[in-house]
């Protein structure tokens, strides 16, 4: 059965006695303590990898979801030694060993083989070229084989991968590039022990409320919204949106309405909205609750709200009505990525960071998201997740690797209540401001009905003939339902006449928002009140009559005076 074992037949997780044919004080058992404490390498090998053990001073290997198997030769202290495998030889290897790779998205995950020939003075010319042809990419076949030489004579690093030697030559030093030419650490410093961790997972209250909040919001505005046909499932007009506190730069700025840097939040375009944001709240509330306590979870989910805010208030044209949770859940995403390095190098970290990317590098695509009228965009996106890395960093510096939390609790716990007041104040705010911002948003979805009046002819005869043609597109407009009256009466269709002014009349609110002035409304009536006059019918006449009969300065009103039918 195959298993990891160690290299040297050794159960010491120090390199010191990994090879006896190497000084205690080489450059090669340094770098392989480096690989150990910097890069969480083991000696814990492939029993697939015994040929490579043979042929080199040391192997150490890195299991995550990949596989990275680090093979060191010191030529120091065996000037003629060098890699005998072949690359074919070498690719063996790493086929045999790719049963210990994981799958990501059901792809399979390659096996490295990192080859350090460590000398003293620059590489000669056929070394270069003996190296450089066994340099593989991983590829199709899963396997990859790059060669490093170190000369710790002049502390520089040559590598047959092209993108590294051409970093090296921008003046990029990479970890390799300081270890072989900063002093040497001790063992002090390079095995530091592993981060301490909260014992006690925490259950994910926070997260929980802020996603019933979420569903509660979603649910006020599908009471809110005007009924008017918008994209996607559930989708909510951009008026509602803006009536209930969605982000928008000239109310903001001009009107003073800063609350709508918090309340935009808590709004959504449609439920497919809701869901990814939702997801992605669960995903970085589940492990940042637990890795940070509840009020840091809190307030990071404020600041990446209004750093979302923010930054859309800068970048986006003030007439764009943004929502969505995304700014703060972006803060918590990019938050949750710079806390995982917290945990120890592994399977459960990769797989963790894998999930959190999977949300994260999609939201920060520089093409904003448009849904129906209004838009939650990269701006917001790109705000909150860069103030929620920069406070990432700020907790793991200031965090001591001896304490499961974080320091100044008392200071989090205090700018969480602050948060939740804010939040609580801004939904109030809301409140108060959504009779007018509602009246307003429902005359302006009004005028959406309405046609032109540029393009109603202002010959009366000719706009009843050619009404079919600048009505078309309104058929709510009461006057175009009072001209297609007096078209169907030029064809004596009385009963489609009567049904046309019905339902003109039944527009109330169109009527009563965009012709204040009643005018409109006793024309209807004057016109169906004689229709049902001649029909015979005197009270419902009359009943229809009534309310025009006070309309002052109206020619119907008059004509209904006239008939008698206002007594």
């Amino acid at each position: 059965m195959s298993e990891f074992v160690d290299a040297s037949g050794s159960r010491d997780e120090r390199p010191s006695a990994v090879s006896n044919r190497l000084p205690s004080d080489s450059f090669a058992i340094y770098l392989a303590k480096r690989l150990i404490g910097d890069k969480q390498f083991s000696e814990r090998v492939p029993t697939e990898a015994a040929e490579l053990c043979e042929r080199s001073h040391i192997v150490l290997s890195q299991a995550h979801l990949a596989l990275s198997l680090s093979a060191i030769i010191d030529r120091r202290s065996e000037p003629k030694k060098r890699f005998a495998l072949s690359s074919a030889e070498l690719v063996e290897v790493g086929r045999a060993c790719l049963k210990y790779t994981g799958t990501i998205n059901g792809t399979k995950m390659p096996v490295v083989i990192q080859l350090y020939e460590i000398g003293s003075g620059p590489l000669a010319h056929e070394d270069r070229v003996r190296l450089m042809a066994l340099h593989r990419l991983p590829g199709l076949k899963k396997v990859g084989v790059n060669c490093v030489y170190l000369d710790t004579q002049n502390n520089t690093v040559w590598s047959s991968a092209g993108l590294g030697r051409l970093l090296r030559r921008l003046g990029y030093r990479s970890w390799l590039d300081r270890v072989v030419a900063e002093p040497r650490k001790g063992d002090a410093e390079i095995f530091v022990p592993e981060a301490a961790l909260p014992q006690n997972v925490r259950r994910p209250v926070a997260t929980i409320l802020l996603l019933a909040v979420l569903l509660a919001m979603f649910v006020v505005e599908q009471l809110a919204k005007n009924g008017d046909r918008v994209s996607g499932l559930l989708g909510v007009d951009v008026q509602t949106l803006f009536a209930l506190g969605g982000m928008n730069a000239d109310a903001v700025l001009k009107q003073g309405e800063w609350f709508r840097l918090v309340s935009a939040a808590f709004l959504h375009g449609d439920a497919f909205h809701l869901l990814l944001n939702g997801l992605a709240l669960g995903l970085a509330g589940y492990f940042l609750e637990s890795m940070l306590g509840r009020a840091r979870f809190i307030g990071l989910f404020f600041i990446g709200a209004i750093g979302g805010s923010l930054m859309g208030l800068w970048v986006n044209p003030a007439d764009v009505v943004s929502v969505g949770a995304s700014g703060a859940v972006m803060g918590l995403l990019a938050a949750s990525m710079v806390a995982s390095m917290r945990l120890p190098p592994g399977v459960i970290r990769t797989q963790l960071q894998m999930q959190i990317l999977q949300f994260l590098i999609p939201s920060l695509i520089p093409l904003a998201t448009h849904r129906q009228e209004g838009r939650v965009d990269f701006a917001a996106h790109f705000g909150g997740a860069m103030v929620g890395g920069l406070l990432g960093l700020v907790l793991l510096k200031t965090w001591h690797r001896n304490e499961e939390q974080p320091r100044f609790q008392r200071a989090t716990q205090g700018f969480a209540f602050v948060s939740v007041a804010a939040c609580v104040l801004s939904l109030y705010l809301v409140k108060q401001h959504y009779p007018t911002h509602r009246s307003t948003a429902a005359f302006s979805s009004i005028a959406d009905l309405l046609v032109d009046d540029s393009a109603i002819p202002s010959d009366g005869s000719l706009a009843v003939k050619e009404v079919d043609r600048w009505g078309k597109d309104h058929p709510r407009d009461p006057r175009v339902r009072f001209f297609r009256a007096l078209s169907l009466l030029d064809e004596k269709n009385e009963v489609g006449a009567q049904k046309e002014l019905t339902a003109a009349l039944a527009e109330h609110e169109i009527l009563d928002r965009a012709f204040p002035d009643h005018k409109l409304e006793a024309g209807i009536r004057a016109l169906l009140s004689e229709l049902l006059l001649q029909q015979g019918n005197r009270d419902e006449a009359r009943r229809a009559a009534q309310p025009a009969c006070s309309v002052s300065d109206s020619s119907a009103s008059k004509r209904l005076h006239e008939l008698h039918l206002c007594d």
